[in-house]
């Protein structure tokens, strides 16, 4: 979505917030990121799970292309996680999770969306995903795109 808004393909996204600082990004919410487990894991034993203790356990994620969100939490603890398994969609990282497979970092809208047979925790330190809007450029936006952001800046939670 990211290079649609920049090559003019696409008038606005929703995304997380970009990398590279090739659009402008108005921030609407912090969605925090959530480590996912089987229930009676003894992960469930913690209030906020440390991100250093992560290193010890299998990981299901989705492939590199779909998520950059998750691998930002290991970037800034400093390691790369084993992972056991990937896939395309978070609801199949869920069901996976659910059946004891490996455990799983994601975003708490993604787990809200999908409940299920698990549970998940904080981890600690906290890390959170910026959700907002991205537009080639703010100055530039037409009365639409104002329309959208004005309403989208009002009714997200």
């Amino acid at each position: 979505m990211e290079s649609g808004v920049a090559d003019g393909s696409l008038d606005i996204a929703l995304l997380s917030e970009p990398e590279r600082k090739s659009i402008d990004f108005i921030p609407l919410l912090d969605d925090p990121m959530l480590v996912v487990f089987s229930e009676k894991h003894d992960l469930s034993g913690y209030d906020y799970v440390p991100v250093d203790i992560l290193r010890d356990y299998p990981f299901i994620m989705t492939y590199q292309s779909y998520d950059r969100d998750v691998r930002k939490v290991f970037e800034q603890a400093g390691f790369d996680p084993e992972v056991k398994y990937y896939f395309r969609d978070d609801f199949a990282v869920l069901s996976m999770v659910q059946h004891g497979l490996g455990i799983a970092v994601l975003p708490e809208l993604i787990i809200e969306k999908h409940p299920g047979d698990y549970d998940s925790r904080m981890l600690d330190p906290e890390s959170y995903r910026t959700l907002g809007i991205g537009i080639k450029s703010i100055k530039e936006a037409g009365p639409l795109a104002r329309s959208v952001i004005t309403y989208l800046k009002e009714n997200v939670r």
